[in-house]
């Protein structure tokens, strides 16, 4: 489901029916498909650790004029070694990497509890960005927390 997270509405569904041959159900091209209705209109698509990644980022950014942000699965693809640490890392401690190979991409591990990581992908922020105060939140990080809760308000709306 694509949604408006600040107004509440949906702007596209697809329902899942189960395998089909006619399409794919990669979360790549679920977005990808979802995306058509906004393509290059410069919004910022927010979403979780099962669509985010790389190559996502790259297809939305060059492909729809999209920006993206999002969480990340440790165990995806381009996402290095010494991100996915949580080990012997200061709580709430931040670690950027930043590509601008194709899309204009930044991986940011934050250290959220002992020796555990979250991971975020951003194609809207280029740069380290303004810190929250008693968690050292990044501008990611609360961009994400705020934009998240588009498809939960619908859905509790609906019920």
């Amino acid at each position: 489901m694509l949604t408006d997270s600040h107004k509440k509405y949906v702007i596209a569904m697809e329902p899942y029916a189960g395998k089909s041959s006619e399409v794919s159900n990669k979360p790549k091209d679920i977005v990808c498909r979802l995306s058509q209705t906004i393509k290059r209109s410069s919004r910022s698509i927010t979403m979780d650790r099962f669509y985010s990644s790389v190559e996502l980022a790259d297809e939305l950014w060059h492909n729809f004029k999209l920006t993206m942000v999002g969480t990340m699965n440790a165990n995806r693809k381009h996402v290095p070694k010494m991100i996915k640490i949580g080990k012997n890392r200061a709580l709430y401690s931040s670690i950027f990497l930043f590509s601008k190979a194709t899309a204009p991409v930044t991986l940011l591990s934050y250290s959220h509890k002992p020796n555990k990581v979250l991971i975020f992908i951003s194609t809207q922020h280029q740069a380290v960005g303004n810190f929250e105060r008693e968690k050292k939140k990044s501008e990611i990080i609360t961009f994400y927390n705020h934009t998240k809760g588009g498809v939960d308000a619908i859905n509790q709306l609906s019920r």
